[in-house]
């Protein structure tokens, strides 16, 4: 770890942190070295560690809640299986004694026109009745740390118009709203061409 993602790391870390492998039946032993974070949250002990195949059920829980209800279990753990064997990306969970509270996802996306890969939340989702307590902060620190690791300069997330308490939360974070100097533009390319 570089002193750059040490010194990142040791601002968040309340608890033990300490280096691990992480081997399970989703992740290839051996295949993530990375931190396993422990912070008190509310008096419980919250472990920040990658997500496992096992996990599935839970993260498909938290994606429903995030407002994507057609995802199935199945559906999750072949993501999953797929996030464990890519080195620019990583899926963190926030687990309370064995229950699942959160979940984030970070990719990297080298650049181009600089140095470096650009950081992006893919996914962040905190269970609702544990939301406000610090877990969501614990989980973007823990993918702010890995994608400093996979030699990412700068970091972004998207955002629904209509989570104005998502966007806060970003805000207190030091993210900045950049929707009055760049347009996102999307296209599905799964669909057909219309004729």
């Amino acid at each position: 770890m570089s002193g750059r993602e040490q010194e990142h790391a040791d601002r968040f870390v309340h608890g033990d942190a300490v280096d691990v492998l992480v081997g399970s039946d989703c992740f290839e032993p051996g295949s993530y070295t990375g931190r396993l974070t422990r912070i008190r949250v509310e008096g419980e002990l919250v472990e920040i560690r990658p997500a496992r195949c096992a996990d599935a059920p839970a993260v498909t829980a938290m994606l429903v809640e995030l407002g994507y209800p057609d995802n199935s279990v199945a559906g999750v753990h072949r993501r999953l299986v797929r996030w464990s064997r890519t080195a620019d990306g990583a899926v963190f969970v926030a687990d309370i004694a064995g229950v699942v509270a959160g979940v984030v996802a970070v990719a990297a996306i080298p650049l181009l026109e600089r140095e470096g890969s650009l950081g992006r939340l893919v996914a962040l989702v905190v269970d609702e009745s544990r939301r406000g307590e610090g877990i969501g902060r614990g989980l973007v620190t823990a993918a702010e740390t890995a994608a400093l690791g996979m030699g990412c300069v700068s970091m972004e997330v998207t955002s629904s118009r209509h989570r104005t308490d998502a966007h806060a939360f970003y805000r207190q974070l030091g993210y900045q709203d950049w929707c009055d100097r760049k347009a996102r533009f999307m296209r599905d390319l799964t669909a057909r061409p219309s004729a």
